[in-house]
């Protein structure tokens, strides 16, 4: 029925923060070592192939860089480029305010220097009369 509010099933817990990073770093691993024993093994069948461990090793090591370049080119460039571009407008922005800060403090300081420099007027003392003398009134 639409409307209705399902309620919570009873034996199911929601997963913490932290429950969901070790899941995701036992993820990266494992297809991190996924993808080595793969290089491995079609490594060791181009070497069956070719009568050549290190002609095997180079042309896996080329097919794995031109797949590197492919990735990189098709995703990764133009939004690594807009990142530097905002990086860019981050420091801009803060060298702009740290060069605001230095102007301030150059016209600033000098107007507290005199004023910190200026005789301030003097309050009179109260001092207590000496003994054997009178207050004055």
């Amino acid at each position: 029925m639409r409307g209705e509010v399902i309620p919570p099933q009873s034996g199911r817990e929601e997963p913490t923060p932290g429950r969901f990073v070790v899941a995701l770093l036992l993820f990266v691993l494992l297809a991190a070592t996924c993808l080595l024993l793969l290089l491995a093994a079609l490594v060791f069948w181009l070497a069956a192939l070719t009568g050549s461990m290190a002609a095997a090793a180079l042309i896996g090591g080329g097919a794995c860089l031109l797949l590197a370049v492919v990735v990189w080119l098709a995703a990764l460039r133009e939004p690594l480029a807009r990142i530097g571009e905002r990086l860019e407008t981050v420091y801009e922005v803060a060298r702009t305010a740290r060069e605001g800060y230095r102007w301030i403090t150059s016209k600033v300081l000098p107007l507290l220097a005199l004023v910190s420099l200026r005789p301030r007027p003097q309050e009179p003392r109260h001092t207590e009369p000496r003994r054997g003398e009178c207050p004055k009134e």
